[in-house]
């Protein structure tokens, strides 16, 4: 039979290493971006690809280029960045609707 292992208080100074003082109040860790760095990163990342995919269509209709198949690229990557935002949009309010029918 195994032995179970003893309960540390916070007091003794050992913390669980997956959760680091300095980590604890930011939310980011030294090396990554936090949650809202990385989201809003990626609304930029997407708003470059719409923005993108919006120029070629523009270049197709003015007969600058002849190339349909990087425009239909250029706007599916566009289509499947908006989307990838919007459903993290989604999920995050699911959660926090969520939290809020949470009864205290």
């Amino acid at each position: 039979m195994s032995s179970i292992p003893p309960v540390h208080s916070i007091s003794s100074g050992q913390v669980n290493p997956l959760i680091r003082p300095e980590t604890a109040k930011t939310g980011s860790t030294q090396g990554g971006a936090g949650f809202v760095e990385l989201f809003a990163k990626m609304t930029q990342d997407s708003n470059q690809h719409q923005l993108a995919a919006n120029q070629a269509v523009e270049q197709l209709v003015n007969g600058e280029t002849g190339d349909l198949q990087n425009v239909v690229m250029s706007m599916a990557k566009a289509d499947l960045s908006l989307k990838f935002i919007v459903e993290i949009r989604n999920k995050l309010m699911d959660a926090y609707q969520e939290i809020m029918r949470m009864q205290v």
